[in-house]
Formats: structure tokens, C-alpha cells, sequence
């Protein structure tokens, strides 16, 4: 990826960390543990999103993959 890619990703990730605690954020609400630790939606959604790669490759690999010689008869 180009140089600008990453910066703009930073300064997305940045802006984003901003805005979950100042706007979204509100104190007079009981909110759960992990409301408390910022950024923690987006590591979810990337763990999330590493989880469903290494599941379809394992099921790619075991269950969809056949071998060279599966249609040759045996």
C-alpha cells in the first residue's frame, strides 16, 4: 500500500478514537466493562474479522479442497 493509505488510515483510527470519547460517550449512563477501553469495538471488528479468514481456510482446506487425482478413479 502507498504511503497516504496508512496515513489516512492512522488519522481515521484517530478521529475515531477522539469522537468515541468525547461524543459518544456518556457518563450519566451505566455503561459495561468494555465501554471503558477505548477502541475496543475496533479491535473487535478486526479480531472478528481475522477469526472468519483463518475458519474459511481451515474449512477450505479440509472440506472443499479435493485431491489432484480425486476425479482421475480409483
Amino acid at each position: 500500500m502507498k504511503r497516504w493509505h496508512w496515513i489516512s488510515l492512522a488519522a481515521l483510527m484517530a478521529g475515531s478514537l477522539i469522537l468515541e470519547r468525547t461524543i459518544a460517550h456518556d457518563p450519566s449512563h451505566a455503561s459495561p466493562w468494555w465501554r471503558h477501553i477505548p477502541g475496543f469495538y475496533g479491535w473487535l471488528g478486526f479480531l472478528g474479522c481475522i477469526g472468519i479468514i483463518v475458519v474459511s481456510k481451515l474449512l477450505g482446506r479440509k472440506w472443499l479442497q479435493k485431491d489432484e487425482r480425486y476425479y482421475d478413479g480409483k
